[in-house]
């Protein structure tokens, strides 16, 4: 009988010192998790603060999107921008046209300006008005955002050849010191290619907006 209650003693105390060990196993890894998770925490708070630190700076950098001063947006880099969005919105406007054989033959280059006294070289069968009334609609579609130009803003004229838009000169009538060009690179096309060289050839960023008109009325011309 002793030999029993001193047995079940035993089993009750071990059962006891296990469950003590358990507890304090559990706690310990509680408070090991809870570091863990107030330095995940930190490291995560520290992130967040950076991050916004970031949207913040681009944000207040985005001054195209955000600002409406315009001695800050009309920058040589937002300009130039805008003359390759010009020239993109005329691309989507020409390959319509061209799939409804509204394009003269290739083999022509020709310039169509804002100002059309501007006008130069453009063959008779070439539709101005379509091809004006195009390009706004492609400007001003709501799912292109990224398309966006306040075209009533700028003075503008694109050099057209061999189907496609290859040179877009843009400046704002507030701001005629700053001109914007474009695109950087064209489409695939010898005689385009040819003109575009000859263009980036004659033309600098310091020139005024009617001297890169006078240049690239010279390279059509020759």
């Amino acid at each position: 009988m002793k030999k029993r209650v001193f047995s079940f003693i035993t089993v009750v105390a071990v059962i006891c010192i296990f469950s003590a060990c358990s507890n304090e196993k559990t706690e310990n890894n509680r408070q090991s998790s809870k570091v863990d998770t107030n330095a995940v925490l930190e490291k995560v708070t520290t992130t967040e603060n950076s991050s916004n630190d970031v949207v913040t700076t681009v944000n207040t950098d985005n001054v195209e999107d955000t600002s409406k001063d315009e001695s800050v947006e009309v920058t040589l880099e937002g300009m130039n921008t805008k003359a390759s969005l010009l020239s993109k919105t005329e691309n989507m406007a020409l390959i319509e046209m061209l799939d409804i054989g509204k394009l003269p033959m290739p083999g022509y280059a020709f310039i169509i300006s804002s100002d059309k006294s501007k006008n130069y070289n453009v063959p008779d069968e070439f539709d101005i008005d379509d091809f004006e009334k195009r390009t706004n609609e492609y400007i001003n579609l709501k799912e292109n955002e990224y398309l966006k130009i306040d075209i009533k803003e700028l003075e503008w004229f694109s050099i057209i050849c061999d189907d496609q838009s290859i040179y877009s000169v843009v400046v704002n009538q507030t701001q005629p010191n700053t001109v914007g060009i474009g695109p950087k690179t064209i489409l695939q096309s010898n005689y385009g290619q040819e003109v575009y060289d000859a263009l980036k050839a004659k033309i600098s960023d310091d020139m005024s907006f009617d001297d890169i008109y006078d240049s690239c009325k010279s390279v059509i011309t020759n």
